[in-house]
């Protein structure tokens, strides 16, 4: 399949970009968002995006019914409704479609409001770090550090917890360190204490480039010794 499956139309149209599909009109776009083909369906939501400008209403009024496909697995036109949707503004119909949507809508759809700020957005991406999903966990990870610092190093010591595959606790950590939040100094400390030798030492390091120690994995006892003079301090204090 691939590109070998596609018509001229689709070549011209990915080697031409979203605005000559926009130029073709809202049909067009509209099927092409159940295409097999990745780039052709984020293109067409980029054209929705573009035609919304124009034409909003109607354009929101021919997306929203693609949302039903938020169950399926994989979610094809539903994930390219979504983002020409976000794209448009449009954004209380997808954190609805999230709440109750399959791994496959909500996995594509995070990153895609990675880079929005808005309480509603964040409190969405937030529920989603909840998830018994570790994958939709770890994604709603990624995009929090992105959207509020805060969220993501409340999030973060719970998922590297949860996590045994090395790559991705390294990530957390990192992502960690590089957000410099206090908000996840108590959580990593709690960690100090737990059976598993190596997240010691993952959250000992964690607290010692945190705090601009220079602790090795290894030095769980310093890590300690650090946390019983500086627990009372107020700025690792849980905030409404």
């Amino acid at each position: 399949k691939g590109l070998r499956a596609m018509g001229t139309l689709d070549h011209v149209f990915l080697q031409k970009g979203a605005g000559l599909l926009a130029s073709m009109g809202l049909d067009k776009a509209l099927a092409l968002l159940q295409h097999s083909n990745s780039m052709v369906r984020n293109a067409a939501a980029e054209a929705l995006a573009e035609l919304g400008r124009d034409s909003g209403p109607t354009v929101t009024e021919a997306l929203l019914p693609l949302l039903k496909d938020r169950h399926s697995n994989p979610s094809t036109g539903g994930v390219a409704a979504a983002k020409a949707l976000l794209k448009m503004g449009k954004v209380v119909p997808v954190l609805a479609a999230l709440e109750d949507a399959g791994s496959s809508f909500q996995g594509q759809v995070i990153p895609a409001l990675a880079d929005r700020k808005d309480a509603a957005s964040i409190q969405a991406v937030v529920r989603l770090s909840k998830s018994p999903d570790w994958q939709i966990r770890y994604m709603a990870f990624q995009s929090l550090s992105r959207m509020d610092r805060r969220e993501a190093a409340l999030c973060g010591p719970g998922l590297l917890e949860s996590q045994e595959q090395k790559h991705v606790r390294d990530y957390i950590v990192q992502t960690l360190i590089s957000l410099k939040e206090p908000a996840a100094v108590p959580l990593l400390a709690a960690l100090l204490d737990h059976a598993d030798l190596e997240l010691q030492g993952l959250a000992a390091s964690a607290l010692g480039q945190l705090n601009g120690q220079h602790w090795t994995s290894q030095e769980v006892a310093a890590a300690k010794a650090w946390w019983a003079q500086h627990k009372d301090d107020a700025k690792y204090q849980a905030k409404p």
